[in-house]
């Protein structure tokens, strides 16, 4: 293929603009609001008396999954009467409601509503194996929190959006926008970033505490007002420029699938038999399984050196900030490279970095203590700023390539495994990796009593046995998959 500059740079045609735009726009708008949320969430639950970084995984094991499981079920039973236009807006408007009334109602009177401090520590003493189901319930409005934080990824981001953008997208234009899609929404990491910081700021000499709270429910109103700029983009997108969805690929790849009655059995039956979605149900597991396993580690050690919430949130600001950078330097290329190289070669990338990046980070945790005596070097901070640098690995090539390649499986697919495949991939799919590695880790807690420190060699080994699935599952998916 001829190499042209211009469409190296900019390889939007000239009628694409009015679809490109405002799809990049919501983009934008979805991950600056998951920037806000995903940090604000973390310093909520984990800045409270008597948390730690072990309550995440409770919260994500017995509230987040059976959440996610439920609308998954919703969304493939209303998929079946409604039109997708009005299941977007089903799904994406309770959250604008949540944020206001979080802001204005719930935030402001959450001390008064949670359990005291001293009631649960007594309660975590009387309890010991149930002691992070008390922080979880004894600060239900931050637990609560947390649940909407995640389900925005799930629902908003990877179902809503994604869908949207393969409904009326071709292959061939996905192969230019949507590495830039990942590119404009890495700009949503940097002014998510910067947000973050500027709300966890407290003045000299002011009280901590009264500064934060007051940064929360801004973060909440800007995020209320996001929420509101992508239903106004969706709604000029389908009802002023009547964007719809494709025509459907008579020679779909998966049109040797006899056509199932419209019953839920019957749907989830016909998803689970395309061999694009199994490997693709993989590839997701194992990706968040890793992730999860790499960011508890990390995240303990972040919080034994920033315990209080706004110190908690400012320094995963910096981080989202420097992720938000490194990402549109590597989308920029990344796009590039989908357009010129195979699917193959652009997922390949992800597990491959994430497998160096997690063996310097663990290895340095499990060696610790050899290299402060070898050193003199303080191996707390060490350990902290190599995991600052994997986190922005991590993410970046999943902004850059995992969710650019993921979302081109379903496009050549039928309408049912587009709709209904994806729910069962990404939401069962997501849940379960994130949920999944949570599980483990809380029945741990709970029965042995181990922390990170103790585990970090088994959860390496298990990233390792995932990241080996993981790569299977990419080439054995490039065997099957026919771009349109």
């Amino acid at each position: 293929m001829a190499f042209n500059l211009q469409n190296f740079l900019c390889p939007i045609e000239r009628q694409e603009w009015k679809k490109f735009l405002p799809m990049a726009f919501m983009m934008f708008f979805i991950i600056f609001n998951l920037t806000i949320l995903r940090t604000t969430k973390e310093a909520l639950v984990l800045s409270q008396p008597g948390s730690g970084v072990e309550v995440l995984s409770f919260i994500k094991t017995y509230c987040v999954i059976p959440i996610s499981l439920g609308y998954m079920v919703g969304y493939v039973v209303l998929s079946n009467y409604y039109s997708q236009r009005r299941i977007f807006y089903f799904s994406v408007a309770p959250f604008l409601i949540f944020f206001l009334v979080y802001a204005f109602v719930l935030h402001p009177n959450l001390g008064e509503w949670h359990i005291s401090p001293v009631r649960l520590a007594e309660i975590q003493h009387d309890y010991p194996s149930m002691k992070w189901f008390a922080v979880l319930l004894g600060n239900w409005g931050f637990t609560l929190f947390f649940i909407m934080s995640e389900l925005w990824s799930a629902v908003v981001l990877s179902l809503m959006f994604w869908q949207f953008a393969n409904d009326i997208t071709t292959s061939p234009q996905a192969k230019r926008f949507y590495g830039l899609f990942g590119m404009i929404g890495n700009f949503g990491l940097v002014f998510g970033g910067l947000t973050i910081m500027q709300c966890s700021h407290c003045p000299v000499g002011g009280d901590n505490v009264v500064a934060w709270d007051a940064g929360v429910q801004h973060l909440m109103m800007i995020a209320g007002l996001c929420v509101g700029a992508i239903l106004l983009l969706y709604f000029w997108m389908t009802t002023v420029l009547g964007f719809k969805r494709a025509a459907p690929n008579k020679a779909s790849v998966e049109g040797i699938i006899k056509k199932p009655k419209p019953t839920f059995r019957e749907q989830i039956l016909y998803v689970t038999k395309s061999k694009h979605l199994q490997f693709l149900f993989l590839i997701v597991v194992s990706f968040f399984l890793a992730l999860n396993f790499s960011e508890v580690l990390f995240k303990d050690r972040v919080l034994q050196s920033y315990q209080a919430g706004h110190e908690y949130s400012a320094f995963m600001g910096r981080l989202q900030i420097t992720i938000g950078i490194v990402s549109i330097i590597l989308t920029f290329l990344g796009g590039s490279m989908l357009r010129y190289f195979s699917w193959k070669g652009g997922a390949l990338i992800t597990p491959i970095l994430m497998f160096i990046s997690t063996t310097l980070f663990l290895g340095l945790v499990l060696y610790m203590d050899f290299v402060s005596m070898s050193n003199g070097a303080d191996a707390a901070v060490m350990i902290v700023w190599i995991g600052f640098t994997q986190m922005i690995t991590m993410r970046a090539t999943k902004y850059s390539f995992f969710d650019p390649t993921r979302e081109m499986i379903y496009i050549p697919l039928d309408r049912d495994l587009r709709t209904k495949g994806k729910a069962c991939v990404d939401l069962l799919g997501g849940r379960l990796g994130k949920g999944g590695g949570a599980w483990i880790q809380s029945i741990i807690f709970m029965f042995t009593g181990l922390g990170f420190k103790e585990l970090t060699p088994a959860l390496y080994v298990m990233i390792c046995g995932l990241i080996i699935v993981w790569l299977i599952a990419i080439v054995r998916l490039s065997k099957i998959h026919t771009p349109t």
